[in-house]
This record gives structure tokens, sequence and C-alpha cells, in this order.
């Protein structure tokens, strides 16, 4: 399969760079390939004759060889009747390694020819640009490792199990990439995937895959890593489209559309003081659209999200977040859903919502003294300035996994007439 996949692009290689900007770097040039007078043949063999803020020129071409790039260089493909450079990694090892700071890597189509644990392109260093590139057919598009302030811009990732890993690296912007990514049955590829990686930026990005409702792990994917910003991106056919997982604090995720993901939209495992604002999110089809799971997910705020047609709206484990302005509609379950069999769903504010035409528009099962609050939330199966009453279940635990449920009562005290 990829082997014919690769057979296909190659015979394009490959639509110009759609968003391509000019890159005016200081320094003597040097070509790969073509028919001029001195040119290189080999792109390492350039890169080994080049100096720092050298740019190196390739001409279209198939280049069977793998690259360490430990200088300051440039190397840019030059498109030449809608053709490009194709760079195919032959040993088991990344396709370009990048070691040296102040690199850019333009215009080129990068693949591997070895089937597993392949990387088309890893990053070790900083200040680096990878733009305008079509990275193709191995295991991991983009690797960065310890690296910071690189700008991942305009590129296309086709066909991998994963396709940007950022590792303990910060401040990177991944801007206006798209992701087709493979539909092999595995579940633990991701699309973007963050991991002890700080203050980076995800915008305008697309992740999908080809074959909708594919068994992938994640559209994006945080794992201890704090203070980044996830926005605009559209996100689909994954199993989870956007998972902040255990002890991924601060991030704010806004203006995201999420939608046709077998799983949950957005869904926070572990994590608090997140902010989820003005994303749509919608049909989303086995769990719910936004949800926030285990006891030690606090203090995240939900806000001004419009969400439908997922089983559930918006489901709360956690303690302290608040759930505020969102339109949550024609929810197949619930609109709103707290839920405390394992954890303790305590403390939370769900304020002037709009809950409209859901099979249920709100439920609960919690624990006594649980103290969540409703109030000013509208209804749109109520009418009355008289409090809402909201039905759902007391949880008496008698041991961890087993309890007696006892049918109760909660209220939204001032329940709004007209939607919020």
């Amino acid at each position: 399969m990829k082997t014919l996949l690769l057979c296909i692009l190659l015979l394009s290689i490959i639509q110009p760079a759609i968003y391509s900007e000019n890159i005016v770097i200081e320094g003597n040039i040097i070509y790969v390939g073509g028919s001029g007078e001195g040119n290189y043949t080999s792109i390492q063999e350039a890169i080994n004759n080049a100096q720092n803020n050298w740019i190196i020129y390739i001409y279209p071409g198939i280049y069977n060889e793998n690259i360490v790039l430990d200088k300051s260089i440039s190397i840019i493909g030059l498109i030449i009747d809608d053709k490009r450079p194709l760079i195919i990694g032959e040993e088991d090892k990344p396709t370009i390694n990048i070691t040296s700071n102040n690199c850019t890597i333009q215009n080129l189509s990068i693949a591997n020819r070895n089937e597993n644990n392949t990387i088309d392109l890893i990053i070790y260093s900083n200040n680096n640009r990878i733009e305008d590139d079509i990275f193709l057919n191995s295991e991991t598009n983009l690797k960065l490792i310890n690296s910071s302030n690189n700008i991942i811009v305009n590129n296309e990732f086709n066909q991998s199990l994963n396709g940007i890993i950022l590792s303990t690296s910060n401040y990177n912007l991944i801007e206006n990439n798209i992701l087709i990514l493979s539909e092999e049955e595995r579940i633990q590829g991701q699309g973007i995937s963050l991991s002890s990686s700080n203050y980076n930026y995800l915008r305008n990005n697309t992740i999908t895959s080809m074959e909708i409702y594919s068994n992938r792990e994640s559209g994006i994917y945080l794992w201890i890593s704090c203070d980044n910003t996830i926005s605009n991106n559209t996100i689909s056919g994954n199993n989870f489209g956007i998972l902040i997982h255990s002890y991924s604090n601060s991030n704010n995720i806004s203006y995201n559309m999420v939608y046709s993901n077998t799983a949950y939209g957005v869904s926070i495992q572990g994590g608090s003081s997140n902010i989820v604002k003005g994303n749509r999110i919608y049909d989303n089809k086995g769990g719910s659209g936004i949800s926030i799971l285990k006891s030690w997910s606090k203090n995240n705020i939900i806000v001004e999200n419009i969400i439908y047609n997922n089983p559930c709206g918006i489901q709360v484990e956690g303690t302290k977040n608040t759930i505020k302005y969102n339109t949550i509609n024609n929810n197949s379950r619930y609109g709103i859903y707290l839920n405390s069999w394992l954890s303790n769903c305590k403390r939370n504010i769900v304020e002037k919502n709009n809950l409209i035409d859901n099979n249920i528009n709100a439920y609960f099962q919690i624990k006594p003294f649980s103290l969540n609050k409703w109030y000013n939330n509208y209804w749109s199966d109520w009418n009355s300035k008289s409090p809402k009453p909201i039905y759902g279940k007391l949880l008496i635990p008698i041991t961890p996994f087993f309890g007696l449920e006892i049918p109760w009562i909660n209220f939204d005290t001032q329940p709004s007439l007209n939607p919020n």
C-alpha cells in the first residue's frame, strides 16, 4: 500500500507551494542537480562544502540519500514545470537530520523507503524554518526534540502514522499545515503531539484522515504540556479530536472546528485551568462534544462553544470547572451530564448556557454534598421563572465499584426565559 501511494505521488512530484514566500538570505549560492557547470549531484556533498548562511538550491529530481544538516544553511527546492525535488531516505535513520540552528528547508518533497520506525525530518536545534514542504509515507513525518522557536508553516503531511511530534520543545509555531493521515487501523498515532512542550502555537491547521472515522488516536494530543495555544484548526476523522492529557494545564483551545471523530471532540483528562472557548463541535459519534474527566481536572473554563449532534454535549467529572455561555443543542442523550461514579464531580458552575432540544437537556449522577450550581440557563423545555428541576441520581458509595443510587433533584435557581 505504501509503495503504491509513493509511486502515485512521485508521478506528480508535486504541486507548487500555495503559500510560498521569497526568502532572502545573505551568503553564497550553490546548486544541486540540473546541468549547470559545477553543480553538485549529492545534497550532502553540497552541505559538506558549504559554509554558514549559504543557500543550496536543488533542481527537481529524485535524490536517494540521508542528509545531516550541521550548518546554518538554507536548502530550497526549485519548482520547475510544477515539479520539485524529492529526497528519499535510504538508511534506517531520518531522511533529514537538522542539528544546527537557523536552517531553512523549503519546497522539498521528503520520504523514506523503510517501512517501520522511520522519520522524514528530525530537528535537534532552534530557530529553523520548515516551509512549503511535502512529507510522504513515513511512520513519523516531522519530530522536534529539545528544539525551540522553530516555524513549521504551509506544509503537507501525507500518509503517516504520526504527523508532527514535539518533545520537550517550546515556543514553536505550527501554522497552516495540512495533515492527511494514514487510514491504517493503528490507534496510537497522533496528528500533532506535544509531550512536555510549552508555549507553542498551533494555528489554522487541517488534520484529517483519508478514511473518515479512522482509528487514529488523536488529531491533537497534549501530555504534560502547558500554556499552549490551539486555535482555528479543523480536526476530523480521529478517535479524539483534541485530547488534553494528564497535567497539561493553562492551555487555550479556541475557535477550532472539531467534528466527525469516533469518540470525543475535545477531552480534558487530568488537566487544569484550561480555556475551551468559541469552538464548533459536532457529529462526534462515540462520546461527548466536550468532556472534563478525572476528579483532578480543576478550574477549567468551557465558554461560548457551539455543541450539537453528539451523544452528549458536555460531560463533567472534575472539580470547580465553569460551564458558561455555551449553546448545546440536538445531542442524542444529554445536553450536560455531571458524573461522579469513579470521581468527585463537585463545585462546578453551570451558568447562562442554552440547552435546546437535547434528548435530555441535563442529567447528573453525583455523590452527596457535591455542591454543583446551576443558574441562569435557558431551557427549551421550561418557560417559567420558577426554579427548573433537573432530575438525576445521588450515588451513595459502598465499595469503589458498588453503591446505592437514589433518585434526586437539583435546581436551576434562576432559569432564563430567553436564550443567552
